[in-house]
């Protein structure tokens, strides 16, 4: 990833991780969308985060990548993310996608059109793979979460 976008994308995080800061322990346990609360939202994308994360690396090391999907209600409820502290998810969720950022600078330019499915039917590059997973993310934070 080039230098620049790298930054962007570290800038935007920590702008989210802000704005998230700002919710308070009450809000938190709201429902934000559907029927989970914005702790359950959060935790969930964290859960991308992890899922996308081994999905880069392996990726980046083979000749192509295939994994499981990500079972979402399933992952969420095992983590109990609806009973843990805003503050920590909040936590989490910043050091985990700065992580992701700084794994995903590191790949190298010839990697990103290796194969990556995902599931039974999602197949992509890993470029774009790379474009729908990892970087809306810090994008959609705080719409889902205080919008």
């Amino acid at each position: 990833m080039q230098s620049a976008i790298h930054e962007k994308f570290r800038l935007k995080i920590s702008e989210s991780e802000a704005n998230l800061r700002k919710i308070d322990e009450e809000a938190a346990g709201q429902i934000a969308t559907g029927t989970w609360t914005r702790k359950q939202v959060l935790g969930h994308l964290i859960d991308s985060c992890l899922n996308n994360h081994q999905r880069f690396v392996r990726a980046s090391l083979q000749e192509s990548y295939e994994g499981p999907s990500y079972e979402q209600e399933g992952w969420v409820k095992m983590h109990g993310y609806a009973g843990m502290p805003w503050a920590t998810l909040v936590d989490h969720w910043a050091s985990h996608n700065r992580l992701l950022t700084d794994v995903v600078a590191l790949v190298p330019q010839e990697k990103y059109d290796v194969v990556c499915k995902v599931g039974a039917d999602d197949t992509a590059g890993f470029n774009g793979r790379l474009s729908r997973s990892h970087g809306p993310s810090p994008w959609t934070t705080d719409q889902r979460l205080t919008g």
